[in-house]
C-alpha cells in the first residue's frame, strides 16, 4: 500500500516531535531544534530507539507525557512504534507484492510514501 500524501504528512507530523523528544531523553539534542537537523542525525536517534539495544521505552514515555499535545488517535498510533525495527532493508518485489527483508526476517509494512522501486537507497529485486 502506498501512503497518501495526507497520511505521509501525518506520519511526519508525528515522527518529528517523537524523534525530537527522544533526542532530548537520550542527551543528544535540544527538543526545539532537532527538527532542523540533518537526516544523519535523525537516523542516529532512530538507531538508538529501534536498534538491537533500542530504547523502545521512550515510545511509552512520549505517549504518557504527550509533550507535543497530540490527540488520542495520534497517541495511539505513536504507541504502536514500540514495535519499530531499525536497519537496512532489502526490498523484494514479486508482481504487486513487495517484501522488506532485514536479518533473515520478512516484514509486512503498513504503508510507504512512494513506489518501492523509486525509494532511494533500497535495492529492489524482481
Amino acid at each position: 500500500m502506498i501512503l497518501s500524501s495526507r497520511d505521509t504528512r501525518r506520519f511526519m507530523r508525528l515522527l518529528v516531535p517523537f524523534v525530537s523528544y527522544a533526542a532530548v531523553q537520550l542527551g543528544i539534542a535540544d527538543f526545539n531544534a532537532f527538527g532542523d537537523r540533518a537526516p544523519e542525525d535523525v537516523l542516529y536517534v532512530c538507531e538508538r530507539l529501534w536498534g538491537p539495544d533500542g530504547r523502545r521505552d521512550l515510545v511509552e514515555s512520549f505517549v504518557e507525557e504527550n509533550p507535543a499535545g497530540l490527540n488520542r488517535t495520534d497517541l495511539n498510533e505513536v504507541s504502536r512504534w514500540r514495535q519499530g525495527v531499525f536497519g537496512t532493508f532489502d526490498v523484494v518485489a514479486d508482481g504487486t507484492d513487495v517484501f522488506y527483508l532485514l536479518g533473515g526476517y520478512a516484514f509486512a509494512v503498513r504503508g510507504i510514501g512512494d513506489e518501492a522501486d523509486r525509494v532511494d537507497g533500497y535495492p529492489v529485486r524482481r
